[in-house]
């Protein structure tokens, strides 16, 4: 369990301590997606022994991207081997690859009925 991200709510909390495979984490502006990546990443690499360089932290926008860059090196400045790219890095991917490595998303909704 996380005790250096007391800021996160139990439904980013339990993104970042995710013990699966790759993560989607979708949510709308100014709902902490950002700060649930880079939690995830700085627990993935302390707590989780994943090899930063074994990261790719996909972003929808450019400002977005940049913006994380920094965060995660804050935290976890071995973290710097994180590759942190746009959406737009799965047009420049093999295709096999992209394939490959999106089988294992398994989306869930947390939509109130």
């Amino acid at each position: 369990m996380i005790t250096a991200a007391p800021h996160l709510n139990a439904d980013q909390l339990r993104a970042v301590e995710h013990a699966g495979g790759p993560l989607l984490v979708l949510a709308g502006p100014g709902t902490g997606k950002t700060g649930v990546l880079v939690e995830r990443i700085s627990h993935l690499v302390a707590n989780r022994g994943v090899s930063p360089e074994h990261i790719l932290a996909l972003t929808f926008s450019r400002r977005a991207a940049d913006e994380m860059r920094p965060r995660v090196i804050a935290v976890l400045p071995e973290a710097e081997k994180v590759e942190v790219r746009t959406r737009h890095l799965t047009y420049e991917l093999p295709e096999p690859l992209v394939a490959e490595s999106a089988e294992p998303l398994h989306r869930t909704s947390n939509r109130r009925r």
